[in-house]
C-alpha cells in the first residue's frame, strides 16, 4: 500500500502545512508515502484520470521543513493498492479515480460534491465542524485534527508585560470583519499580519496583548492558536471556525457568541489589561487542549492507516 498526498504548489498555508503534517505522520508511521503538487486548478476538470501534466517540483517552504524531507511522486498510479490524499479542493480531482482509493481531507470545510454520493471514498474531517458536515450527509467520516509547528509553539509564555495594549488580526480569513470590528475602537492601535514566517509570527504575537478573530468560516485554524499559546488574549466568535466547543474549548467570555459581545468584552479588556490578561491566561483547557494536539494527531494517522487497509 503507498499513500500520495496532492498539495497546491507554492502555497505557503496552515492547510497545506497540514498536508505536510500528514506526509511526516505517515513516514513515521513506517508507510510508503510520496508528495504531489500540483500547480493548476483546472486538474478539478478532469474526466479521464492523467494528472502528470498538472504535477510540478517546486520549492518546498522553509515553514514545513520539520515533516521532511519529501519524496516527490513522478506520477499518480490509479492502481488497487494506491490511497490519494487530497484536500477538498481538489476532491473533483480524484473523481475519475478507478481502482485508488480516494481520500478527501476537509482542512475549511466544503461538502462532498453531490458525484461522490455512492462512490468509494474517505472523508476525513480536520474539525468537528467538518465531522458534523460529513455526518450530515449520511457519511462516515475520519477524524485527523492538526497541530501547530513546533517552531511556533512556546510552552514557557503564558503572561508577559511590556505588551502593546492594542490589537492584531489575520489579514488573509476574517481580516474585513476585523476591520469592521476595529472601526469601533478609534484611537486604539492594531495592526494585521499575512505571510509572515514563523520567526516574524513569533515576534508579532509577543508584541501584542490581544488577537481577534470575527471569522464566521469553518474550518478549524491556526492562528488563534499560534496566538493564544504565545501569550495574546485570543476572542472569536462562536461560529464557523468557532462554532463547536471542541474546535475552541475557551469560555464565553472569550468565545463570544455575538460581535455585539466580543466588542463590549474586548473594550472591557483594553480598559483593564491586566485583568483579562491573566484571565486568559487561566483557560487551561484550552492551552493543554493545543499542545495536546500532536497525539490526537498521531492517533488519528493510525486510524487513517488501519481505515485505508480495510478499504482497499
Amino acid at each position: 500500500m503507498q499513500y500520495i498526498i496532492l498539495a497546491p504548489a507554492n502555497a505557503e498555508t496552515g492547510g497545506v502545512e497540514d498536508l505536510h503534517q500528514l506526509y511526516r505522520g505517515l513516514k513515521l508511521a513506517g508507510q510508503q508515502v510520496k508528495m504531489a503538487y500540483i500547480n493548476n486548478c483546472a486538474i478539478n476538470s478532469l474526466k479521464e484520470w492523467a494528472p502528470k501534466q498538472f504535477m510540478c517540483r517546486p520549492s518546498i517552504p522553509l515553514r514545513y521543513s520539520y515533516c521532511g524531507p519529501f519524496e516527490l511522486a513522478d506520477d499518480i498510479p490509479d492502481t488497487a493498492d494506491t490511497v490519494v490524499i487530497a484536500p477538498e479542493i481538489f476532491q473533483c480531482a480524484v473523481l475519475p479515480l478507478k481502482n485508488a482509493l480516494p481520500c478527501v481531507w476537509a482542512l475549511a470545510m466544503v461538502p462532498l460534491v453531490p458525484e461522490w454520493k455512492g462512490r468509494r471514498v474517505l472523508p476525513i474531517g480536520q474539525s468537528h465542524y467538518a465531522m458534523v458536515t460529513f455526518q450530515e450527509q449520511g457519511l462516515t467520516p475520519l477524524y485527523l485534527p492538526d497541530y501547530l509547528s513546533p517552531q511556533i509553539v512556546n510552552n514557557g509564555i503564558v503572561y508577559q508585560t511590556g505588551r502593546v495594549n492594542g490589537v492584531v488580526y489575520f489579514g488573509g480569513r476574517g481580516c474585513p470583519e476585523s476591520k469592521l470590528l476595529l472601526q469601533q475602537f478609534p484611537g486604539v492601535e492594531s495592526r494585521s499580519f499575512f505571510g509572515l514566517n514563523t520567526v516574524q509570527l513569533d515576534g508579532i504575537y509577543k508584541e501584542w496583548r490581544h488577537f481577534i478573530y470575527p471569522v464566521r468560516q469553518p474550518g478549524m485554524d491556526k492562528t488563534p492558536r499560534e496566538a493564544a499559546v504565545n501569550g495574546c488574549v485570543v476572542w472569536v466568535l462562536a461560529s464557523g471556525a468557532a462554532e463547536h466547543y471542541y474546535d475552541a474549548p475557551l469560555d464565553s467570555r472569550f468565545r463570544c457568541l455575538t460581535t455585539e459581545i466580543l466588542v463590549s468584552h474586548l473594550r472591557m479588556s483594553l480598559q483593564s489589561e491586566e485583568r483579562y490578561h491573566e484571565d486568559f491566561a487561566a483557560q487551561g483547557e484550552y492551552r493543554d487542549w493545543i499542545r495536546d494536539a500532536p497525539a490526537r494527531f498521531d492517533k488519528g494517522v493510525l486510524d487513517l492507516i488501519a481505515r485505508t487497509a480495510d478499504m482497499l
